[in-house]
């Protein structure tokens, strides 16, 4: 909720601080990795991002936050973890390794019935064939974004809304 209000100082704060704590403490793998998802979604945010470093460290975070998810068993975080990497990749260029987290998050999600999750993806792959420009991507994507909505309006979950509107506006003439 923080990021989606822009507070990333915070969040790194708040997550630098709780990890601190559970490294120290019971250790639990879902925290650890629940942490590592809050720093590493917090650095894609930040303004930095296309700095080397701050792409390496988002890296890291993502990629322990992913790992300590599946360690941990937890398939109903997994997709978030796979959106946030996937997301990075994306904007890295790493198309087909962003592809490949999108795919097992929307597998999960679809899977476990996970409706909002399968919003998030649909809504990822309409950044995803923006971004690939392959093919019919404009066609794929407007299907995607169709059906993004289609669940945000099912389900109410318009914490979505300002996505929705931004990749409408991509596809104005």
């Amino acid at each position: 909720m923080l990021l989606s209000q822009g507070k990333v100082a915070e969040v790194q704060r708040r997550a630098d601080y709780a990890l601190k704590i559970v490294l120290q403490g019971s250790r639990n793998l879902q925290d650890i990795a629940l942490n590592h998802l809050s720093l590493g979604r917090a650095h894609l945010l930040q303004e930095t991002f296309r700095v080397l470093e701050t792409l390496k460290v988002c890296t890291t975070y993502l990629d322990r936050a992913v790992g300590g998810l599946r360690q941990a068993g937890q398939q109903d975080e997994l997709p978030r973890g796979l959106l946030a990497r996937a997301e990075l990749r994306r904007g890295t260029g790493e198309l087909d390794k962003a592809r490949r987290d999108l795919d097992e998050a929307f597998s999960i999600a679809s899977r476990g019935g996970m409706r909002l999750f399968e919003a998030d993806c649909h809504l990822a792959y309409a950044r995803w064939y923006l971004a690939a420009k392959r093919g019919d991507a404009m066609a794929q994507a407007r299907e995607h974004l169709a059906k993004a909505k289609q669940i945000i309006e099912q389900t109410g979950y318009h914490r979505r809304d300002q996505e929705v509107k931004e990749l409408e506006a991509r596809f104005a003439p």
